[in-house]
């Protein structure tokens, strides 16, 4: 079984988390992004759980979406791309601290692999993530966590809105999951694990978010589509519709018009997704396929 992971968007927030699951076991996981990766904090005893692991399965050791302090990267490694830019290879601190000031024992991991990277097309990004990782793809994990936003209500929005919304949201995950299938397939193992939005997990109306919300509302059908064709090959695809999460990507004024439509006024953070990630990305998780799971907190 290949152990190698690739986390589309996994330099930060949600997909940072789920680049650390990965990693934490041992893997050799590869993100890309415009930045170098943050190196998630778990050091919140009571919003996430430190990591713990000491072996290579997904079963073996702790869980919550990224798990180290923060840190600057260090160590950097080509390994090429088609922008000319350098892939390089990243190593944090998985060590994080316990309230009372008792240290969490560091992991042994493998170093991220960054693939700097600035999306211009589907094709564009399929090409930078092959010459990193060879084709055809040969990877055991894929996350994609990418998808860029636009506010527009449908009688003002132009083809080439569309045409943005779809390609990236939809089209890109498509496309990667095509790509990584085969090699699952005849390796007998894989696992996918795709992003959706607030509300994708049904089909609903927006006043604002048409393109965007019907792109990712998508998703479950290429998810239960991959369930179907490449279950029986211990395949799975899932897909997390995470709701509002206070990940750096939000600005204030973001975050305060996000807790007035969060029951209970409180955001999601990204810690609080370690321990799904942990289970949808695990060798023993056969039975979770095929899934639309909201964690929106019922919106």
């Amino acid at each position: 079984m290949s152990d190698r992971g690739l986390v589309l968007g996994g330099t930060g927030g949600l997909g940072a988390v789920a680049a650390a699951v990965l990693q934490s076991q041992g893997f050799s996981v590869w993100v890309t992004g415009r930045r170098p990766p943050r190196i998630p904090d778990f050091s919140d005893p009571v919003r996430s759980t430190p990591l713990l692991g000491n072996g290579p399965s997904l079963d073996q050791s702790p869980d919550q979406p990224v798990g180290e302090q923060m840190g600057a990267p260090t160590n950097p490694r080509k390994v090429g791309n088609p922008a000319g830019e350098q892939a390089r290879e990243l190593v944090g601190n998985p060590a994080g601290e316990r309230a009372g000031g008792d240290q969490v024992p560091a992991l042994s991991v493998k170093p991220l692999n960054w693939i700097p990277h600035e999306y211009r097309s589907p094709e564009h990004t399929l090409a930078a993530v092959e010459e990193a990782l060879g084709s055809p793809l040969n990877v055991s994990y894929l996350v994609c966590n990418f998808g860029p936003f636009l506010e527009a209500p449908v009688s003002t929005m132009q083809g080439k809105d569309w045409r943005f919304l779809v390609e990236a949201n939809l089209m890109l995950p498509g496309m990667l999951v095509s790509a990584v299938l085969p090699e699952m397939i005849q390796r007998g193992f894989g696992r996918i694990v795709l992003f959706g939005a607030t509300g994708t997990d049904q089909v609903v109306g927006r006043r604002l978010t048409a393109g965007y919300q019907a792109a990712k509302t998508g998703l479950g059908v290429l998810a239960k589509s991959v369930a179907l064709e490449a279950g029986h090959h211990n395949v799975t695809c899932n897909v997390v519709c995470p709701g509002y999460v206070e990940t750096e990507y939000y600005t204030e004024a973001m975050k305060a018009k996000a807790k007035r439509r969060t029951p209970g006024g409180m955001l999601n953070i990204p810690q609080d997704f370690f321990s799904l990630f942990k289970l949808l990305l695990s060798a023993d998780t056969t039975y979770i396929n095929g899934a639309i799971i909201s964690s929106a907190q019922g919106l």
